[in-house]
């Protein structure tokens, strides 16, 4: 026979607990109705707590997929009329310097060279660079001005483009020396 550990306690037959352990074998006492009322009404709260998270849960879900669009185009129309008011200003900027100096604006670098713009970067919302250029006008004396932004699309020539056109008369311009 073989000498068992008596640091391990023996398991009788059927068993989970060790011999020599009583076992209360009684039925467990019966919970009181306020005890058992009390656990239900707990439970009924947990649930109610859960059920409004995930209703809460389910609002902003939707809330998001169908404002977000919404949003978008809010801020994409907030650009576009920034965009609009940009151009315009150029426009603006480069017919004043035409009256003043004769000279038709080809580029945004010279409306910075000559200090008539200091705090524009040259570039519209969307990073892309405006573009300004002249055409002759169906009269000798006539030159059409065109500033533009290539819109939310980035290419110029599109129909999201954001233009700006002067007409530009060098019979309209001060002479220098202060006489028409």
């Amino acid at each position: 026979m073989v000498d068992s550990d008596p640091s391990v306690p023996e398991r009788g037959p059927g068993r989970d607990v060790p011999l020599g352990v009583a076992i209360d074998d009684r039925p467990e006492p019966k919970r009181s109705r306020a005890a058992t009322n009390d656990a239900a009404d707990r439970r009924k709260a947990f649930l109610l707590i859960g059920g409004i998270l995930i209703l809460v849960l389910a609002v902003v879900l939707i809330g998001s997929t169908v404002l977000a669009p919404w949003i978008r185009t809010q801020r994409e129309q907030t650009v576009i009329r920034v965009t609009q008011d940009q151009v315009e200003t150029l426009a603006d900027l480069a017919e004043e310097r035409f009256l003043a100096t004769g000279g038709v604006v080809r580029s945004f670098d010279e409306l910075r060279d000559d200090k008539v713009l200091e705090t524009s970067k040259g570039t519209d919302l969307w990073g892309h660079p405006f573009r300004i250029s002249s055409e002759p006008g169906q009269d000798p004396s006539m030159v059409l001005l065109i500033v533009a932004s290539a819109g939310p699309d980035g290419q110029l020539g599109t129909s999201d483009d954001i233009v700006a056109e002067r007409v530009l008369r060098f019979d309209d311009r001060r002479d220098e020396s202060g006489s028409d």
